[in-house]
């Protein structure tokens, strides 16, 4: 589930995803997004980082949910969608709890 808001900055409107399934973040809405639900502990989001890379997939923004009951989601904007096989791959990477692809149209 995904929520959002607008906000006035100076005197442009923009949008802004505020809140991933339960979990509150601040991030621009881009056309795809990588939600990872994972345990809260140092070097879990490197792992994805260095899966994406490797890939060829690049993020530019990055959105941080504060950590609930030992698990945080982090939203990570990318330039294109990642792959089917990296995201089974993360899948199955010890101490990811879930992880899905987030298109927008």
């Amino acid at each position: 589930m995904v929520s959002g808001t607008l906000v006035t900055i100076g005197t442009r409107l923009e949008t802004r995803i505020v809140g991933v399934d339960g979990h509150s973040v601040e991030i621009p809405p881009a056309a795809s997004m990588l939600v990872v639900h994972n345990d809260d502990r140092p070097g879990m989001i490197g792992m994805v980082g260095v899966a994406l890379g490797e890939a060829g997939v690049s993020h530019q923004l990055y959105g941080v949910g504060p950590p609930a009951h030992e698990d945080r989601v982090d939203v990570l904007s990318t330039q294109i969608p990642t792959p089917s096989d990296v995201i089974d791959r993360l899948r199955d990477t010890a101490g990811i709890q879930d992880i899905h692809l987030i298109t927008l149209r």
